[in-house]
């Protein structure tokens, strides 16, 4: 899965304190894009939750979940490719 402008840290709660912590200042715009993302913190937490919600119901619960049928125009940042193997 992948979500357009999250960064490797954004699925933590660090893009949550970065801003208040001063991190955004500290770092270089280009390392803190990479490692955080350009996409809002409460934007990223709800996609990623809505995801993973999904993804527990269906694989431990065994209920469907439409979310993971296909591309969903409430989430439009994300993307995933299923793959076996």
């Amino acid at each position: 899965m992948r979500i357009t402008g999250s960064g490797h840290l954004a699925f933590t709660d660090l893009p949550h304190f970065a801003e208040p912590g001063g991190l955004r200042d500290a770092w270089p715009a280009d390392l803190y894009a990479e490692l955080l993302g350009t996409l809002a913190p409460a934007r990223s937490a709800e996609v990623i939750r809505a995801y993973a919600r999904a993804f527990f119901d269906r694989f431990l619960l065994g209920r469907r979940s439409p979310l993971l049928d296909a591309p969903s125009a409430r989430f439009p940042e994300a993307d995933f490719r299923w793959s076996r193997g």
